[in-house]
């Protein structure tokens, strides 16, 4: 009987004895559907490979049945990718040892790439290209690289850019009087006098808000700084206060002595310059530069600009253009460290535009360096955000002053900037929240009409009666609110009158003018430097005419009275039509040099107005 089954155990048993233990190849697959079958992924029916039966789904969508063959190809396995990786980094790390000066803008090298980790994909059958299936991808678009985060409209805003790149704190200056490191109790802190805290309270924290609105805050922040800065701060709030006329009360503080101390700190060890040190010793310096503007013509003291250079100065140091506040932080109301730095900073913002445009200088701080923050409206309070919005056009304003030309001819270029000035003060009134009335917030509205005369102002097509309505509207506020006292009073006051004074000179607005300028005169304002500086130029302006003059106008009135009455009839008829005419003259601005202003006032903006009013008093 045969026995095949024991003859074949035997002949694969010698087919697998192999010289070494390797085990058989497996037989490679191949699939026995069409190639649309197999792209279809569906069972194929095809009874032969020959193609002249096509199967039921090929011969459903009337194709050719076709049988190529082509197994799929598998992706390269995870070990032999890292293997080039490795080969890759060492080959550039040879080559950036021979040249390490290589341009650091080509492309990041395949190192970069090659870290981080690698995952194979899950191996998949493949076809040729030309019958491959790949599902569809969603389309990237570019934003979609650079979009980590839901939308919001805080990242609109750009990055704001340091005041100077090279801008260091300036080297202090040499105390006037002496060292002072000898003087007695100086170690010994000091309270801030409570009416002199409430002083700054009231002037100077609704619009400039720069120290914390507690007392025993401020008190926390001198106990954590040596005793050189305390003294400083504490001579130069009481003195600031005091610099305002009208206020009397609490303790006299010496804003020299506090510069001198302030000095002798700058020149000190540099380990005593603490966070909180470096804002207090900010806060001095904003309190000296208000000072400086109240300070009396003649008087002895630190010059204005060098206290805004070294303000700009440390501010850059200490970068305070990035200083924003949590919203969540800011709605708390605390007077935290970070809040403190934001108001610091748009405090010198404000007094550094209002320094640029009244006297003529330009701004320390560029507009790249003031960017607006979402919070900042609740961080330093309403009044104190329509002011930094409104100082925006005090910008502009200072940078068209600043770039006047001589001879002063007006060119297309400046009725263009001067129209733009006008549609900027418009954009800050359409902003204004409707409950912002001039009875509640007067300085909101005196910002306003001052900013809007500075637009007519700068426009050579305005005209005299554009002039006269801001500044009559200045008046009327300063007059119906006579106790009010803030730090920029000087420049509504100024500005107000010096252009009231160069209206009386024109017949179309002499008469209002006049009356205007009278009313100011009769008015019981605050006492200040410069509230008598404009009084003496409105009353040199309005004093009696001189007997020769009044001797030339009498005889003028006797000719006048010998005429006949027809004749002054005639006059009279004439005169009436020509103010009819003028009347009815269109009131559109098509002067193109100040003509329908009727006088240029370039020359008072380009000295500043500031200036003009303290050269009137030198030359007097």
């Amino acid at each position: 009987m045969p026995v095949p089954v024991a003859m074949d155990h035997h002949h694969l048993a010698q087919s697998y004895a192999l010289g070494d233990s390797t085990p058989p190849r497996k037989r490679s697959k191949v699939s026995r559907a069409c190639d649309e079958c197999r792209r279809k992924k569906v069972k194929c029916d095809a009874q032969s490979d020959s193609g002249d039966n096509p199967c039921s789904n090929c011969k459903r969508s009337g194709i050719r049945c076709m049988f190529s063959r082509v197994p799929q190809k598998r992706g390269p396995s995870k070990g032999y990718i890292k293997e080039l990786a490795d080969r890759i980094n060492s080959i550039e790390g040879k080559l950036e040892i021979q040249s390490p000066g290589e341009d650091a803008s080509r492309k990041r090298p395949f190192s970069s790439i090659s870290s981080a980790d690698l995952s194979t994909p899950a191996p998949q059958r493949q076809t040729t290209w030309g019958t491959e299936h790949r599902p569809l991808q969603p389309m990237t678009t570019p934003s979609d690289r650079f979009q980590s985060s839901p939308f919001t409209t805080n990242g609109l805003a750009p990055q704001p850019m340091p005041i100077k790149n090279d801008m260091q704190p300036r080297p202090p200056v040499a105390p006037m009087d002496g060292p002072v490191t000898d003087m007695p109790d100086i170690d010994q802190a000091r309270d801030v006098d409570d009416e002199v805290f409430n002083g700054y309270l009231t002037i100077i924290q609704p619009y400039l808000p720069f120290l914390p609105s507690s007392k025993a805050l401020i008190q926390d922040y001198l106990a954590q700084c040596p005793g050189l800065l305390r003294e400083a701060f504490v001579e130069a709030l009481s003195g600031t206060i005091h610099s305002f006329p009208s206020f009397q009360s609490g303790g006299l503080g010496d804003v020299r002595l506090a510069h001198t101390l302030l000095v002798e700190w700058e020149a000190s060890d540099s380990t005593s310059r603490t966070p909180v040190a470096n804002l207090v010793f900010l806060q001095t310096l904003l309190l000296m530069i208000i000072e400086a503007d109240n300070r009396p013509l003649g008087s002895i003291g630190a010059p204005k600009e060098s206290l805004l250079g070294r303000a700009v100065a440390s501010a850059n140091a200490l970068k305070l253009y990035q200083a924003k506040a949590d919203l969540s932080e800011a709605e708390a109301g605390s007077d935290t460290e970070c809040q403190l730095r934001v108001r610091i900073w748009w405090s010198l913002v404000l007094l550094d535009r209002w320094n640029a445009v009244g006297a003529a200088v330009p701004s320390l701080i560029r507009d790249e360096s003031v960017i607006v923050s979402p919070s900042l409206k609740v961080v330093v309070g309403e009044v104190q955000y329509l002011l930094i919005r409104a100082s925006k056009f005090l910008s502009r304003a200072s940078v068209m002053i600043t770039n006047f030309q001589e001879p002063l001819n007006s060119t297309f270029a400046d009725r263009m900037v001067g129209s733009f000035m006008d549609a900027w003060i418009e954009d800050f009134r359409e902003d204004l929240p409707a409950h912002i009335e001039a009875g509640s917030y007067p300085v909101v509205h005196l910002v306003y009409w001052h900013c809007r005369l500075l637009a007519y102002l700068l426009n050579p097509s305005a005209q005299s009666t554009d002039a006269l309505w801001p500044s009559q509207e200045l008046v009327n506020l300063l007059v119906s609110h006579s106790q009010l006292i803030t730090p920029m009073h000087h420049h509504f006051t100024v500005l107000a009158i010096l252009t009231l004074v160069e209206l009386t000179k024109v017949d179309k607005t002499k008469e209002d003018a006049t009356r205007l300028l009278g009313e100011f005169s009769d008015s019981s304002l605050p006492a200040s430097v410069f509230d008598g500086l404009v009084r003496d130029k409105i009353a040199d302006h309005l004093r009696p005419p001189t007997s020769a003059t009044a001797a030339l106008a009498s005889s003028a009135m006797e000719v006048a009275a010998s005429q006949g009455l027809q004749h002054l009839a005639d006059l009279a008829t004439l005169s009436s039509a020509a103010v009819g005419k003028q009347d009815d003259a269109p009131a559109y601005r098509t002067a193109l040099n100040y003509q329908d202003m009727g006088f240029d006032p370039r020359p008072l903006l380009l000295v500043g107005y500031l200036n003009v009013v303290r050269a009137t008093q030198q030359a007097a």
